[in-house]
């Protein structure tokens, strides 16, 4: 009895100690999404590995993102980036010249994988390539990318950064 009393007052305070990691809290997926393009505009202080670091050279100001029907909410400023969303086929030439002049970057996000209790986030850098005269053509950097996985907890309804892998 005694084992059983102390083990009911031992359990609340060993169940709310534990911190959340990084303070990231979200309730529906764009906005992991968001906490996602955030984290890649802070670069080496953030929580994305070394992929910032690989493609962003000193002088970008701004960072492309593939439109997709799920994007929503995207953050304009993130830091001292822009922030854009722009279909990468219909402005295929413009991000073109944006990348030769201005070293800007490109990323395709995922919609999200849910399995079981969590949720991933794919980033993956494109570049536009000139084919010919006047066709451009959209692919896939072979740089690396990474991919990062949220739990969802079904008891609060919230979405808490797990933690981010590269490849």
């Amino acid at each position: 009895m005694r084992y059983l009393l102390s083990l009911l007052l031992v359990l609340p305070l060993g169940a709310f100690a534990q911190l959340q990691k990084f303070g990231f809290e979200g309730f529906r997926n764009h906005d992991c999404i968001n906490f996602v393009i955030s984290q890649f505009a802070k670069g080496n202080d953030s929580v994305v590995c070394t992929l910032p670091t690989k493609i962003m050279k000193p002088g970008t100001k701004t960072i492309y993102i593939m439109k997709t029907d799920y994007l929503k909410n995207v953050p304009e400023h993130v830091g001292n980036y822009d922030i854009r969303v722009v279909d990468v086929e219909q402005d295929a030439k413009m991000l073109y010249h944006q990348q030769q002049d201005s070293n800007a970057v490109i990323l395709y996000l995922s919609d999200g994988l849910a399995k079981l209790s969590y949720w991933t986030v794919w980033v993956m850098p494109m570049n536009v390539t000139r084919k010919t005269f006047n066709k451009y053509k959209t692919v896939f950097d072979n740089s690396g990318g990474f991919k990062s996985v949220f739990f969802f907890n079904d008891a609060t309804a919230k979405f808490t950064f797990d933690r981010t892998e590269c490849f």
